[in-house]
């Protein structure tokens, strides 16, 4: 009575679809157009929602990252020992975004990040640049994809012509919780708990900085508030 879609994936692929398929009748639906309960949402209310970073294990350690405050910046100059002086701070590591301070709770790393003291030198492009290099961009000619009427010479005939400019500021693109992850190696396996939109991506990505076969990663899906 219950068989996963994989036991009947093999079977299907030999079934010619109809070339003239019968939608339902609405007058049978069964789902669309009713109400229907969110079943996750008493877990919600009662605070009892497993989001990411509830992931709890012992001997877990946490780390905070010291980032660019703006794109293309550097960082000329940061005081490890002063961070690793902090009570609860392990260890600052060097990663490709900066340095990442491990401690025993997250406040200690996140107080450790403020003992860096990092210093950053130069940067790239910042919202003002941006928006006049897409200014200037209108100015040249564009790619004309449907010509329809003459459109110069409806305004030339006009009696008003309202010339407008809009504009919205940068979307931040990031999850409503903190970003974050948690990772466990026992020998040749992985375990990641995290609220992510591709998990087969986060597998991939835990085998090759591991070098543990993807086979043997398991990712558990946590709750997200949008995890981007």
């Amino acid at each position: 009575k219950v068989l996963g879609y994989g036991a009947l994936a093999a079977a299907a692929a030999k079934v010619r679809p109809p070339a003239n398929p019968a939608l339902k009748a609405p007058s049978a639906f069964r789902l669309i157009g009713k109400p229907t309960q969110r079943l996750e949402l008493p877990g919600h209310v009662r605070g009892e929602t497993k989001f990411g970073i509830d992931a709890q294990m012992p001997g877990l350690t946490y780390a905070a990252l010291q980032r660019a405050p703006a794109p293309g910046a550097t960082l000329s100059g940061a005081d490890t020992r002063a961070a690793e002086r902090v009570p609860g701070v392990l260890r600052v590591v060097e990663v490709a975004s900066g340095l990442a301070v491990v401690a025993t709770t997250p406040s200690a790393a996140f107080a450790g990040r403020a003992a860096l003291g990092a210093k950053y030198v130069g940067r790239g492009p910042d919202s003002a640049s941006i928006a006049a290099t897409l200014d200037a961009a209108l100015d040249k000619p564009g790619r004309v994809k449907v010509a329809n009427g003459d459109v110069e010479a409806v305004l030339r005939r006009a009696t008003n012509v309202v010339d407008a400019t809009y504009a919205t500021p940068f979307q931040a693109h990031a999850p409503m919780e903190p970003m974050n992850c948690t990772v466990r190696i026992e020998g040749k396996r992985a375990d990641v708990w995290v609220g992510s939109q591709s998990l087969a991506d986060v597998r991939n990505v835990v085998a090759q900085e591991t070098g543990i076969p993807a086979r043997a990663v398991t990712v558990h899906g946590t709750f997200l508030g949008g995890s981007f």
